[in-house]
C-alpha cells in the first residue's frame, strides 16, 4: 500500500475523493423555481350611474331588436314569400333555420363573451345583426336566404345570455330584481309587437323594411353600449382549453334537433316514440 507525502494511503485517499464528488451538496445545482401563471385580471365593475343605466339599456334595446328581427319577419313571412316568390314550403325554411341557430348559440354564447368581453362581445353581435339585414331583401333564391337567416340567427341568440349576465353583474343588488324583470319581458315585448310593426312597415314603407326595421335600432344600441359598459381586458389564452370538439358536435346537434321538431310538426310526424322516450326519463 502506497501513501502520499502526506502520510495518508493512496487507497483511503482516492476513496475519499470519490466520495467528495458524488456528493449531493456539490454535484446538484438547486432545482429552479416553478413560475406560475398569472391569473387573469377580475372583470370592473363600475359603479352604478347613469353611464351603467345607459349601458345596460343599450343591451336590452339589442335585444329586443333581435326579437322584432325574429317575430316581424316570422308574421310577415307571407308578404315577404310573396314579394320574394317564395312557395309555402320553402319558406317553411326561412324561420326553421332562424330558430336553429338561434337556439344553438345560446349554449356557447357565455364561454365567448367571457373571452372577448362583454362589452366587445356584444356591439360585434349587434353590429352583425344588422348588416346581415341589409342584404337579405336581395337574395336571389331560397337558398342563399336560408344561409343568411342562419348566421342572422346564430348572431340573434347570443344577445339573450349577455343581457341577464349585464342585469346581474352590473345592477346593485336591490335593484337587481327589476333587471331579470326586464330580461323576462323579452320574452313577450317583441312577440307582441310583432303584428302592429309588421302590419306598420308592410303598409306604409315597404316590405324591404320587414328586414331593414332593426338597423337604427341597432345603432341606436350599438353607441349605448359603447357608452356605458366597461372594456373588460380580451383573455385569449382561454383559447388553449377550448372544448372544439364540443362545438363541432354540439352546434350541428342542437340544430339537428330544432329543425326535426319546427320540420316534423309541419308534416305531422308521428313523435310517439318521444313520448315513450319522455315516460322512460
Amino acid at each position: 500500500m502506497n501513501s502520499s507525502h502526506d502520510g495518508t494511503p493512496d487507497d483511503i485517499r482516492g476513496l475519499g475523493e470519490r466520495t467528495h464528488q458524488l456528493s449531493p451538496a456539490r454535484s446538484f445545482s438547486p432545482a429552479a423555481p416553478i413560475i406560475h401563471p398569472s391569473p387573469p385580471l377580475p372583470s370592473y365593475i363600475p359603479p352604478f350611474r347613469r353611464r351603467t343605466i345607459i349601458g345596460c339599456l343599450g343591451v336590452l334595446l339589442a335585444v329586443h331588436m333581435a326579437s322584432f328581427n325574429e317575430h316581424v319577419t316570422e308574421i310577415g313571412l307571407s308578404d315577404i314569400r310573396g314579394a320574394m316568390h317564395i312557395g309555402h314550403d320553402e319558406g317553411t325554411w326561412f324561420t326553421t333555420i332562424y330558430e336553429a341557430f338561434n337556439i344553438a348559440s345560446m349554449a356557447f354564447t357565455p364561454w365567448f363573451y367571457a373571452t372577448f368581453s362583454i362589452y366587445r362581445f356584444s356591439i360585434f353581435m349587434t353590429a352583425m345583426i344588422a348588416l346581415l339585414a341589409i342584404p337579405a331583401p336581395f337574395m336571389p333564391d331560397v337558398t342563399s336566404l336560408c344561409i343568411l337567416r342562419g348566421f342572422q340567427g346564430l348572431t340573434a341568440g347570443c344577445l339573450p345570455p349577455v343581457l341577464m349576465t349585464v342585469m346581474l353583474k352590473y345592477l346593485p343588488a336591490e335593484i337587481r330584481v327589476f333587471g331579470i324583470g326586464a330580461y323576462a319581458m323579452s320574452a313577450t315585448f317583441g312577440p307582441n309587437l310583432g303584428v302592429p310593426l309588421e302590419a306598420f312597415w308592410f303598409e306604409y314603407v315597404g316590405w324591404r323594411w320587414l328586414y331593414w326595421e332593426i338597423i337604427p335600432l341597432a345603432v341606436l344600441s350599438i353607441f349605448m353600449i359603447a357608452y356605458g359598459l366597461p372594456r373588460d381586458p380580451l383573455q385569449l389564452e382561454r383559447f388553449g382549453k377550448f372544448n372544439w370538439l364540443g362545438l363541432l358536435t354540439g352546434l350541428p346537434a342542437i340544430c339537428s334537433l330544432v329543425i326535426v321538431l319546427y320540420q316534423g310538426d309541419r308534416l305531422d310526424a308521428d313523435f310517439s316514440h318521444l313520448r315513450q322516450f319522455r315516460v322512460i326519463l
